[in-house]
């Protein structure tokens, strides 16, 4: 992926490939989110068709709210879940597929998380979709 931010032109381009990084980028993230800067994210062009209905080479997001929320299903306690709410302004057929995708699994198994983010929205067609922060690193 990459990602553009305004005010400070923040660009990250490479996978976020170890923990440290990815830690990093992540709360950098979150605070651009809370401070209202505008967040903007492209998937790299992948050569096989493993994208989940997201738009690739071409196609930027809106990243829309970067949320981390504790959920007490854990068999270690809380579990963690890094979600970004991404927008796609087209809304013509690329829909998240993935994890945390629309019709995917996790919002049943994860009934405090849904609670929190308001899921489901009240407009499927508005073009906003979650996805965990492990398949965007993927992405």
């Amino acid at each position: 992926f990459d990602l553009f931010a305004s005010r400070n032109q923040f660009s990250h381009a490479p996978r976020c490939s170890n923990e440290h990084k990815s830690e990093w980028i992540w709360e950098r993230l979150r605070f651009m989110a809370l401070d209202g800067r505008l967040i903007v994210c492209t998937f790299k062009q992948r050569h096989s068709d493993d994208s989940h209905g997201i738009a690739t080479g071409f196609a930027g997001y809106a990243v829309a709210d970067v949320r981390s929320i504790r959920d007490g299903r854990g068999e270690k306690g809380a579990l963690e879940h890094k979600l970004l709410q991404l927008w796609s302004s087209w809304n013509t057929g690329c829909k998240w597929r993935g994890r945390w995708g629309a019709g995917s699994s996790e919002w049943a198994q994860h009934p405090a998380v849904a609670e929190e983010l308001a899921w489901p929205s009240n407009d499927p067609e508005s073009g906003l979709f979650w996805m965990c922060w492990e398949d965007f690193c993927a992405g």
